[in-house]
């Protein structure tokens, strides 16, 4: 059975007319869930200490990017980001009005409306909070954080909670997305800046100068065959993903390698992100294996810095103040005769006065138009620049787009987290002492548990024989390196042990997951601790000295009831009772009866 909050009872047991010889092995498991979907974008009430991230260019003009690594960073130790937004709101519009000190001035803040998506921290993490964005504004101190006074409502989009993941595709400029993620801060897996230049070869080895964990060149990403295309490294051995984010930043075009587009077609089966960027747009767009947004492809579009906002409330489309187009072999896209977009709402940006479809700028949609699928960006325009401030330097707005898909990507938000738990199955009984129980996990998805390890605590008194999966015993645990466990997985691996002598052994598993750069945990639950040894029939009320060890028989051990039954059991003076020994100790009871000529054990 699978085991919930309920106990299982295996007995190794030897029955021997008046004494009988048992044990008890209690599994108990509790079903652990992480990050519950979360409803749509609702009305919150904030309360005074909540902490505000302006992002509008009245209060973040000079920290506007390293605004989104501090968004990261909370990410990354576990504190939940609300990303606020009014419904319906036109560009530059207010997305919510609140009273503030600034954290660093002091300066009181009256009735501010803020602007272009600001991030709020609710007051309840104030505490865990608070010493993050201090520090990350001493080193940092451009970047303004805001603590309100009173209490304010707003619409919060979406809940952040966890730091996504990023991998960069070497495609051979690759550093301009190393410069947009320096410029915020926002570092590589291993804590690192992404490198200062790009690797002339593409190893991006490490130790090494230019050392980059998460840069995947071509070879890498279309792995070794075509005939599968979830053997390159985006994958685990199991062809979940690896990463929550993916970018090409200028891929050629056509496609020097299919392959590498099959494979991102794949990852995006998954709530993952891909971003591309100039010409890596029709580069993925235009391959066979393409047409991620479209049906016919795309072309590329003519440059212009007098643009059109669409969808203003979407969280790809926050922004504040100019933009300016860098130019490039993409600066913008229009379909291609007969093409069109899978879904409406596609586009966020284009050129003014153009009909949607004709020189596009920035847009995004889900994989093939079905929303349970990976969201795919494209960003027109060569490189943006990174210069502050961004009320004077429109180039840099588009570099906020690209931000801005980093944490709109599905597996970041709470509506996109793994649900996994893991579970004990076994037996209700066991007359051997080589014993087999299962262990079992899940992820309900929607979103991925990466790095997925899997643990069977071994008792003491049980020691390993074996293990299917190729589980690997260390110690007093048996473990199976699962990879990324995708929504939907579920299944169970079996583990034999034997038993050193008879008693009580509790089982419990743990399955360890990567939920963006965050370590967590779920578990079956503690085992139970229950009695074990030798009982001793000592007296049964009613029976006579000569039936006691001739016609008396147990004959029911009653499979998944608890010991004791009720508290009258443990009442030494509530008859019709059998008193036991316990490794030389007595005093609790089994409460017994007569039936048909036999004593039926009841606990």
């Amino acid at each position: 059975m699978r085991i919930g909050t309920h106990i299982v009872i295996i007995h190794y047991m030897h029955i021997r007319f008046s004494v009988v010889t048992y044990f008890l092995i209690v599994l108990i498991g509790t079903i652990g869930q992480v990050g519950a979907p979360a409803a749509a974008a609702e009305e919150h009430l904030y309360l005074p200490d909540t902490l505000i991230v302006p992002m509008d260019t009245t209060y973040q003009d000079f920290g506007m990017l390293e605004a989104y690594g501090l968004v990261y960073e909370l990410l990354s130790h576990e504190v939940p980001v609300d990303w606020v937004i009014a419904p319906g709101k036109d560009y530059g519009g207010i997305d919510f009005r609140a009273s503030c000190l600034d954290l660093q001035s002091g300066l009181t803040i009256d009735d501010h409306g803020y602007r272009g998506g600001p991030f709020v921290i609710d007051s309840a993490y104030l505490a865990g909070a608070l010493p993050i964005v201090q520090s990350w504004q001493v080193d940092h101190p451009q970047v303004s954080v805001h603590r309100a006074t009173d209490a304010f409502t707003a619409d919060s989009d979406r809940r952040l909670v966890v730091a996504p993941s990023i991998a960069i595709f070497a495609d051979g400029r690759e550093e301009i997305a190393f410069g947009y993620l320096n410029a915020a801060a926002i570092p590589m897996s291993n804590g690192d800046p992404w490198p200062a230049k790009r690797d002339k070869d593409r190893e991006y080895a490490c130790p090494g100068p230019d050392c980059c964990p998460d840069c995947l060149d071509e070879i890498e990403t279309a792995g070794p065959t075509t005939a599968s295309h979830t053997d390159g490294a985006l994958f685990d051995a199991g062809g979940a993903p690896r990463y929550c984010q993916f970018m090409s930043m200028h891929y050629k075009h056509p496609a020097p390698t299919p392959e590498v587009v099959a494979e991102v077609r794949e990852f995006l089966q998954h709530p993952v992100h891909f971003l591309a960027e100039c010409q890596a747009v029709n580069a993925f767009e235009n391959a066979p294996d393409g047409h991620f947004l479209t049906a016919g492809g795309l072309v590329a579009g003519n440059e212009s810095n007098d643009v059109d906002h669409h969808q203003n409330d979407d969280p790809f489309a926050q922004a504040d103040g100019g933009y300016a187009n860098p130019g490039g072999s993409e600066p913008a896209f229009t379909l291609e005769t007969g093409s069109y977009y899978y879904s409406a709402n596609v586009v966020m940006l284009s050129t003014q006065g153009t009909a949607l479809g004709v020189d596009d700028i920035w847009m995004n949609g889900h994989l093939d138009g079905d929303s349970s699928k990976g969201k795919v960006s494209y960003l027109g325009g060569h490189k943006y620049g990174v210069i502050v401030p961004i009320s004077t330097n429109p180039g840099t707005q588009g570099t906020r787009y690209f931000l801005n898909s980093l944490f709109e990507a599905p597996c970041g938000s709470e509506q996109g987290q793994p649900s996994p738990s893991t579970w004990i199955d076994g037996a209700g009984g066991t007359n051997f002492s080589e014993y087999t129980v299962s262990v079992c996990y899940e992820n309900a998805g929607p979103g991925i548990a990466f790095d997925s390890v899997l643990t069977l605590a071994l008792p003491a008194g049980a020691s390993w024989v074996s293990a299917s999966g190729g589980g690997q015993s260390s110690g007093d645990s048996v473990s199976w390196a699962l990879g990324s466990v995708a929504a939907g997985v579920s299944a169970c691996q079996d583990v034999t042990v034997s038993f050193a002598s008879t008693g009580t052994y509790g089982f419990s598993s743990t399955l360890d997951f990567d939920s963006g750069l965050v370590r967590k945990q779920v578990v079956s639950g503690p085992p139970v601790v229950v009695r074990y040894g030798h009982i001793n029939l000592l007296r049964f009320d009613g029976a006579t000295a000569t039936d006691r060890t001739r016609d008396l028989e147990v004959t029911a051990f009653a499979s998944g009831m608890a010991f004791p039954h009720d508290v009258s059991d443990l009442l030494m003076g509530s008859p019709p009772l059998v008193f036991y020994e316990l490794d030389g100790n007595y005093g609790d009871t089994l409460r017994v009866h007569r039936a048909g000529g036999k004593i039926v054990i009841t606990f």
